[in-house]
C-alpha cells in the first residue's frame, strides 16, 4: 500500500514533527510511505534529532504551493495522512487522514468574517511577489532566512503600474552551482556568479510595468537532491511593500503570517471530507466537535517515556517549555512570581528550575530577557537551549515538575492559548516528578488528582500542593512513583497500537 504524510514543518523538528513521524516509521513496517514536505531534509539528521528510526521511509520534498493545490499529489496514494497544522489539503486519496493539534477557527461572527476576507486583500494590495514554480520552504541557511530554489524557479509579480525595483539575494546550494540567470517573463536581465560557497550574493532588478514573472535559472553541474540555490524572499521596493514590511514583519510578525496562509473559507467542509479525524487529547476533541461539528478519534502523543527514569533527587522544581511571547506562552514570569513568594515566605533549600528552547525574533528575545530579570536574586536557573542529555538529567534529579500554561487566559474565547496535551508534563512522571500542573486544557488529563499528581487552578493552589510536597517526603514518593506508572499511558507502543486500532477500518477494504 502506498501512504503519504505531509507535513510542511517538517524542517522544525518540534513536537508536531515526532507525532507525525511516528505514524510514518509504524506503518512503513508494512506498507510504502513517503514522508511529503517543502524544505529537504537529510532522514539521518531528522532521526538523531527527534531520536527515531526512519530508515523505511522515503522523504520527498514538493515546490512550495498553496494547501488547496496540493490536492493532485495526495491523489497519487491509497492512504494519504495530514499532519500539518492548520494546512487544509483537499483529501483526494482513496482514503484519508487529518492529525489535528487545535483545529482552525471557522469563520463565524461579524468580525471573525471581516478579519478572514481582509486578510487575503490585505496582501493583494501589498502587491508582494509569490513563489509560483521551483520555489521551496524556507530555511535559516548561511545564517540568512531563505527559500530553496530547484533548477528553475519563478515568483510571480503583481500588476504593477510603474517600474519596480525587486531586491533579493542568492547563493549556491552547493559548489557545483557556479551562477544564475535572471530573466523577466522569460527575457534574460541578468546574470551573476557565484564563485563563493556559503555567500549570498546581492542581486536587483528594475521589473517594467506590466512584468509578471521573475524566474532564476542555476548554472553548473549540481546532480544532489533537487535544490540548487538559496534564495531570500523578493522584496518589491514600493510604498505598499515597506509598509508591510513594517506592519507585519516587523510589528506584528505573527499576524504577518495568517496574512501570507490565510485559512480556506470552507475549511469545515474540507476537513468533513477526511475519513478519520484524529485529535491529540480530549480537549482537543472538545473543539473538533464546537468549531466543525465533526466526530474525531483521540490520538494521544506519543512520548519515549523509557529514556526518562529518576535518579538522585535533589531539593528542585522543574518545568521545561520553549520560551516565547504570546500564543499559548508558557508561563515562566507567572511561575518565576510563585516560587518568589515561597521563597519571600521562608522556603529555604529548594531551587527553581526553568528550561526550553530559545526563538527568535525581537518579542520573543525581549521575553526571554524579562525572564532572565525576573529570576536575579533568587535561587532560579534559567537552561536555554540545553543539550538533550543535560535535559534528561534534569528531569532525572528534580523532584517536583511544574506547568502553568494557559493560566489566566479565557478558555472561551482563547482555547489554542492552552497546553493541548503536554509532552513535557508526561516526560517528567516518566523521571519520577511529582506533577503540579494546572488543570486546564489537555493537562487535566494527564493526572488523577491526589493520586498520581495534584491539579491547581489558582496560584495560591500551585503554592499550597507545592508545600505539601515538600513538607511530606513520603506523600511526595507515592505521588512520583504513581505518576510514573501513569506516565506508561502514553508510550510508543500505545500510540502505536492506537494508530492500528483506528485504522483499520479504513483500510480493509484496500489490497
Amino acid at each position: 500500500m502506498k501512504i503519504g504524510l505531509y507535513d510542511r514543518w517538517l524542517s522544525t523538528m518540534g513536537g508536531g514533527e515526532r507525532y507525525a513521524l511516528t505514524i510514518a516509521a509504524h506503518l512503513a513496517k508494512a506498507h510504502a510511505v513517503t514522508v511529503l514536505s517543502h524544505t529537504p531534509v537529510r532522514a539521518g539528521d531528522i532521526a538523531a534529532r527527534l531520536r527515531l528510526d526512519l530508515s523505511g521511509i522515503d522523504f520527498c520534498a514538493v515546490p512550495l504551493r498553496p494547501p488547496a493545490e496540493l490536492g493532485r499529489v495526495a491523489a497519487q496514494y491509497d492512504l494519504f495522512i495530514n499532519a500539518s497544522h492548520q494546512n487544509f489539503v483537499p483529501p483526494l486519496a482513496r482514503r484519508n487522514a487529518l492529525v489535528v493539534f487545535f483545529p482552525a477557527r471557522p469563520p463565524s461572527g461579524i468580525v471573525r468574517r471581516i478579519r478572514r476576507a481582509t486578510a487575503p486583500r490585505i496582501e493583494r494590495w501589498a502587491r508582494l511577489p509569490r513563489p509560483a514554480e521551483g520555489v521551496y520552504g524556507s530555511e535559516t541557511v548561511f545564517d540568512v532566512h531563505a527559500h530553496g530554489l530547484g533548477q528553475t524557479a519563478a515568483f510571480d509579480l503583481p500588476a504593477w503600474p510603474r517600474p519596480v525595483t525587486v531586491r533579493m539575494a542568492l547563493a549556491a546550494a552547493a559548489p557545483s552551482v557556479t551562477g544564475a540567470e535572471l530573466r523577466l517573463d522569460e527575457k534574460t536581465v541578468d546574470e551573476i556568479a557565484l564563485s563563493e560557497s556559503g555567500r549570498f550574493y546581492a542581486v536587483t532588478v528594475t521589473a517594467p510595468a506590466g512584468a509578471r514573472t521573475l524566474s532564476i535559472h542555476a548554472r553548473g553541474s549540481r546532480t544532489d537532491g533537487p535544490l540548487w540555490l538559496y534564495a531570500t524572499p523578493p522584496q518589491a521596493d514600493h510604498l505598499r511593500g515597506r509598509l508591510f514590511r513594517r506592519l507585519f514583519d516587523q510589528t506584528w510578525p505573527n499576524l504577518g503570517d495568517r496574512i501570507r496562509n490565510s485559512l480556506p473559507p470552507n475549511l469545515g467542509a474540507i476537513a468533513a471530507g477526511y475519513d478519520l479525524i484524529w485529535a491529540i487529547s480530549a480537549f482537543t476533541q472538545r473543539w473538533i466537535a464546537a468549531y466543525w461539528d465533526l466526530p474525531s478519534t483521540i490520538l494521544y502523543p506519543p512520548v519515549d517515556v523509557r529514556q526518562f527514569a529518576p535518579h538522585s533527587k535533589r531539593p528542585q522544581i522543574l518545568s521545561v517549555g520553549r520560551f516565547f511571547a504570546h500564543n499559548h506562552n508558557k508561563k515562566h514570569l507567572v511561575m518565576i512570581e510563585q516560587f518568589r513568594a515561597l521563597v519571600d515566605a521562608g522556603l529555604t533549600g529548594w531551587e527553581l528550575h526553568l528550561a526550553g528552547g530559545s526563538t527568535a525574533g525581537a518579542q520573543h528575545q525581549d521575553y526571554l530577557r524579562r525572564v532572565h530579570a525576573a529570576a536575579q536574586g533568587y535561587p532560579i536557573h534559567v537552561h536555554v537551549d540545553i543539550a538533550h542529555s543535560r535535559l534528561v538529567d534534569l528531569y532525572g534529579s528534580s523532584s517536583i515538575y511544574w506547568h502553568a500554561s494557559g493560566y489566566g487566559e479565557d478558555e472561551a474565547r482563547h482555547p489554542a492559548r492552552f497546553e493541548h496535551f503536554g509532552i513535557t508534563a508526561v516526560e517528567a512522571m516518566a523521571a519520577g516528578c511529582a506533577p503540579v500542573l494546572i488543570g486546564r486544557g489537555g493537562l487535566a488529563e494527564l493526572v488523577r488528582h491526589g493520586e498520581d499528581g495534584y491539579l491547581w487552578y489558582t496560584t495560591d493552589e500551585l503554592r499550597g500542593h507545592t508545600l505539601r510536597l515538600i513538607q511530606d517526603s513520603a506523600l511526595r514518593s507515592r505521588i512520583a512513583q504513581a505518576a510514573l506508572v501513569s506516565s506508561r499511558r502514553f508510550d510508543v507502543a500505545a500510540f502505536e497500537a492506537g494508530v492500528d486500532r483506528s485504522l483499520a477500518p479504513l483500510l480493509s477494504g484496500i489490497a
